[in-house]
């Protein structure tokens, strides 16, 4: 049989919303060949707790004593902004991932400032539940890459942002920028470099933002957008491995 032929044993595959894997070749023949595949079962999960899901941005701020619209970065070319991607990267693929992972999960939809998302992510949190913020990074248009953040001091932040991380980098493919921390600024100046560092210490639960890819990198951004069904199933297992 033809080495190549042999390589597909083992590949999976989704048809019709199910997952199957090739377990061998039946017969080969010169224009198809027929394969013995059987349907993946999803693994049953023993968890008490559920997903708290943060869009990140998508509510208003105040602008020169206006109430604005916060759609988060920008791509200053397609004009895809940070809000609207990860919207319907959830709606759309996430949600369905979880769905058929039987995990639990809530979407908690900022209204305007972080404060107001802060207690709303606490009165929606039981104490096994995780609150993933799905964001996305910006820069000089080179800057590229995957990254994850946490709280400088919650060892489960760390162990959830650490899953994340190695999930979204295998999903994406792009340069892996490591896990960083989040933590109370020192200074104005260092504020800069902490923006939303109050999330990650008032939340009451493990609390881990997603920076999958730059917005602003062109290359990021068309990976991302060609990749969000793997970067749906990165999320999922992720969640599936912290909480084994």
């Amino acid at each position: 049989m033809n080495q190549d032929i042999k390589n597909l044993i083992g590949l999976t595959y989704e048809e019709n919303g199910k997952d199957y894997k090739i377990v061998g070749i039946k017969e080969v023949l010169e224009k198809y060949i027929t394969l013995d595949v059987e349907e993946l079962q999803e693994e049953k999960i023993s968890w008490n707790g559920k997903l708290l899901v943060d869009i990140g941005h998508g509510g208003t701020k105040t602008v020169n004593g206006k109430a604005v619209r916060d759609y988060g970065a920008e791509n200053s070319i397609t004009k895809m902004n940070e809000f609207t991607w990860n919207k319907d990267f959830v709606e759309n693929y996430l949600l369905s991932e979880l769905q058929k992972a039987r995990i639990k999960y809530q979407i908690v939809l900022r209204d305007v400032g972080i404060t107001k998302l802060i207690n709303d992510l606490n009165k929606a949190a039981g104490k096994d539940d995780i609150i993933l913020s799905f964001h996305l990074n910006s820069g000089v248009t080179t800057a590229t890459g995957t990254e994850t953040l946490y709280w400088h001091t919650s060892t489960k932040g760390k162990k959830l942002a650490e899953i994340v991380q190695k999930n979204l980098v295998g999903a994406l493919g792009l340069a892996n920028r490591g896990i960083k921390i989040r933590r109370k600024p020192l200074n104005s100046e260092d504020a800069k470099n902490q923006r939303g560092w109050e999330m990650f210490q008032k939340t009451k639960v493990p609390f881990v933002m997603l920076e999958s890819f730059f917005i602003s990198n062109n290359n990021d951004l068309r990976i991302g957008t060609e990749k969000k069904k793997e970067l749906a199933k990165a999320v999922v297992s992720a969640i599936k491995e912290y909480i084994k």
